[in-house]
């Protein structure tokens, strides 16, 4: 954990505090070319509820990385940078119709300098660009709002992959 308190309920990341609560894989990916996805949901809305995840984390404390979230007081994808702590939101908040209890597979992907995101498949974010995080090759988890509220379920980081041909026969 980077910041407050997580834990596994049922076989799921639950948040903890009412703080906001960050942890991040211990394993680097091959590249800063990645994605992290999770299915994510808010057991009862309150207010103030937002669950997401992150790319381009490094291996230290710091609170650098890039943020896709749900916002569930807002009824939005939303996504940021942040660095040292300090959050600045890229592109527009896209209205995303969430209802508590129900999971929506949230996706974020980083590839060069591009930035997108993607709700149940559904493109919000396309084409977003910003050069200000590189090279870091851990992917995580955030959340902020109420006690026992924000859940994640398989939860998956990779690399982005280049298109291939398909390596069929050549005349």
């Amino acid at each position: 954990e980077l910041q407050a308190d997580l834990d596994i309920v049922s076989n799921r990341v639950r948040t903890v505090t009412t703080n906001a609560s960050s942890a991040r894989a211990e394993t680097d990916l091959a590249s800063d070319d990645h994605y992290a996805q999770a299915n994510i949901n808010v057991t009862v809305n309150n207010g103030g509820q937002s669950i997401g995840v992150i790319c381009r984390k490094d291996t230290t404390a710091t609170l650098t990385f890039y943020l896709a979230d749900l916002d569930w007081n807002a009824d939005t994808t939303r996504l940021f940078r942040c660095v040292t702590g300090s959050f600045t939101s890229l592109g527009s908040d896209v209205a995303t119709t969430l209802v508590e209890t129900t999971q929506f597979l949230l996706r974020l992907t980083v590839d060069g300098s591009t930035l997108s995101t993607t709700v149940d498949g559904v493109a919000k974010h396309t084409g977003v660009t910003d050069t200000n995080i590189v090279d870091n090759l851990r992917c995580g988890i955030r959340g902020h709002g109420g006690v026992e509220l924000g859940e994640w379920d398989d939860i998956e980081a990779g690399d982005v992959v280049a298109a291939t041909d398909g390596g069929g026969p050549r005349s």
